[in-house]
């Protein structure tokens, strides 16, 4: 059972079938080794562990299941053989959360979730996939009792390994549908992708299914989104040739949640997990892979269903596993958040972040630690209400580390203002009196980029006297009415939820 399981764990990661007759003295080895994570102030250095309610954590969101208006952490457990596990963490809305709320779905190996209303009494439900591939059903649902609480799973079938699953209304009756990926079926031949109509009152019709024509068994990422601006959401996964050449399978939308044609674009290399967004801001969505073998690549949207070529950003990690979006440093440019999984004899659970430069392309990736063993799966949330994103991950932990909780970890990464410096210089200094004076202050920071149009104040001697708009960082204000003799000019830069606040000032000799 063991060695079944953690050859799964092989292929959650990210690593295709073809490569299951790797050593299973090299896999349990993977599990012992310790590194040290560096850290950045985006986030928090220290992650805070919690316990995730069941074994092997792998799949997390962030959504207000219980409408109180502060975030809840949802995780998927792997589980037992009586099942797997789903926890619920309520939020404090402090950053905090509370201990885990479990619930048992149908099968082991749970390994994805998705929420949304799927019963339109406008409380978030819950969709969760498992993938022990021995048996049925491995698609559970778990309606919301209307305060956050959920009734027991109804089981459907939709595959034998599900890896993935979305929630999207594809045939356009106004009720949610659901979507699963199904890395292999019954005889471990064929990935698949199953669509379920919804039925609006929070049951599901039989899986319509269509199987990846790529062919193989390698499919482990799904992502629902309108590509092509026709109203109605296509679909994109990953998957791998049988040479392990890594593609994503396009499945646009017929209009009536039927998906009859696919197409296929080479994504630099295998990819466990997929998303979709606008990372470079023209308005089409842009498909980003997470490559096990330790990057990312990006396929730019064209705004008709199709896909330019991808280009490969490093990540800085052994195996990336899982991929989530957030502008984290306030420039208005989404950025990546990508989970690792354990590789090399380095199984120390890592999240790297990748800076948008604006347009799609990512700056050096900053590491950090989750605190745990094995980052399976990361989301983006704001835990701390006012407050920048924060970074929930979904950690295995394995019970190895005594830092981790025992079984499955949920580790927060709470965002941290950037520190700021604001410098004041004046155009000339001594003035005669009556003669126009400009000030420029100019504030930098440790993280990102001021953004243009932010009010800075300036003061003379304590006394407020206007404000100007930064543009690429300096914000000038000119005034010819300073008195006779020598004035303390002082801007100020007041914090928001991505900056501290920091002040200059100058001398200024009126004659």
């Amino acid at each position: 059972m063991l060695k079944r399981n953690l050859l799964r764990h092989l292929t959650r990661w990210g690593m295709p079938r073809s490569y299951e007759s790797f050593s299973f003295v090299a896999i349990v080895a993977l599990f012992f080794a310790c590194t040290l994570p560096g850290q950045s102030q985006i986030f928090k250095a220290n992650p805070v562990l919690y316990q995730s309610g069941g074994s092997l954590a792998q799949a997390i969101a962030v959504a207000d299941v219980n409408k109180d208006g502060k975030p809840d952490v949802i995780v998927a457990n792997w589980g037992t053989e009586g099942g797997g596990v789903v926890g619920v963490l309520f939020g404090n809305g402090d950053g905090t959360l509370q201990t885990a709320a479990t619930y048992t779905v149908k099968f082991p190996g749970a390994d994805a979730v998705a929420i949304g209303d799927l019963n339109g009494d406008d409380w978030p439900d819950l969709v969760v996939g498992s993938n022990d591939g021995f048996g049925n059903p491995c698609l559970s649902v778990l309606l919301n009792k209307g305060d956050g609480t959920f009734e027991a799973a109804v089981g459907y079938s939709a595959g034998y390994d599900i890896r993935s699953v979305a929630i999207a209304d594809v045939n356009g009756d106004g009720k949610p549908d659901v979507i699963a990926l199904d890395q292999a079926d019954s005889t471990f031949t064929q990935s698949a992708v199953a669509v379920l109509l919804g039925n609006g009152d929070g049951t599901l019709g039989t899986a319509v299914t269509y199987e990846l024509t790529i062919g193989g068994t390698n499919a482990l990422s799904l992502a629902a989104a309108d590509l092509n601006g026709d109203g109605k959401p296509d679909l994109v996964a990953t998957d791998a040739d049988t040479k392990g050449n890594g593609v994503i399978n396009v499945l646009l939308n017929k209009g009536d949640g039927t998906f009859p044609s696919q197409v296929t674009y080479p994504s630099g290399a295998f990819g466990s997990s997929v998303i979709l967004g606008d990372v470079n801001r023209d308005g089409k969505l842009d498909a980003i892979v997470g490559i096990p073998s330790g990057s990312v690549s990006v396929l730019f949207g064209k705004g008709d269903g199709t896909f330019g070529t991808a280009t490969v950003d490093p990540t800085g990690l052994a195996r990336p596993v899982s991929v989530a979006m957030g502008d984290f440093n306030g420039d208005g440019a989404p950025d990546l958040a990508v989970a690792g999984a354990p590789q090399n004899g380095a199984p120390n659970g890592k999240v790297a972040v990748l800076l948008n430069n604006g347009h799609g392309t990512f700056q050096t990736p900053i590491i950090y630690g989750s605190g745990g063993r094995n980052a399976f799966s990361v989301a983006v949330g704001n835990l701390k209400q006012g407050a920048k994103p924060d970074l929930v991950v979904a950690d295995g932990c394995d019970g190895y580390n005594s830092s981790c909780p025992l079984g499955g970890g949920v580790a927060v990464l709470l965002g941290v203002p950037a520190t700021t410096k604001t410098t004041v210089t004046t155009s000339r200094t001594p003035s005669q009196s009556g003669q126009p004076v400009t000030f420029t202050a100019t504030v930098t920071a440790t993280e990102g980029p001021i953004p243009n149009t932010t009010t800075i104040t300036f003061y003379n001697n304590g006394t407020r006297i206007g404000t100007a708009k930064t543009m690429n960082g300096a914000a000038k204000f000119t005034t010819s009415s300073l008195t006779v003799g020598t004035h303390t000019i002082k801007a100020s830069y007041q914090s928001s939820a991505f900056f501290k606040a920091s002040s200059g000032t100058v001398t200024q000799v009126e004659n």
